[in-house]
């Protein structure tokens, strides 16, 4: 699933990302939620970069240390 979900944020598809990730979230209710609002995130910055993604991105960047969204997060928002 992790592996599908980076496959659709690399090619840029966003609808797939989220489509992926609620299918996630179904399926693997028990996995962090911090990477499921990750992939969220990210989508969200993919479609539009608005203030309030930014500081969502910086809230996570700066909170998140262990995530392996961490660099996907500084380059889809705020790179």
């Amino acid at each position: 699933m992790i592996g599908a979900l980076n496959a659709a944020m690399d090619l840029g598809n966003v609808e797939e990302l989220r489509r992926l990730n609620r299918q996630y979230r179904e399926q693997y209710p028990e996995d962090s939620h911090l990477m499921q609002a990750g992939y969220d995130l990210i989508a969200d910055c993919m479609e539009r970069r608005t203030a309030a993604n930014k500081v969502a991105a910086e809230r996570f960047y700066d909170t998140q240390i262990a995530s392996t969204l961490r660099r996907y997060v500084r380059i889809y928002c705020l790179e």
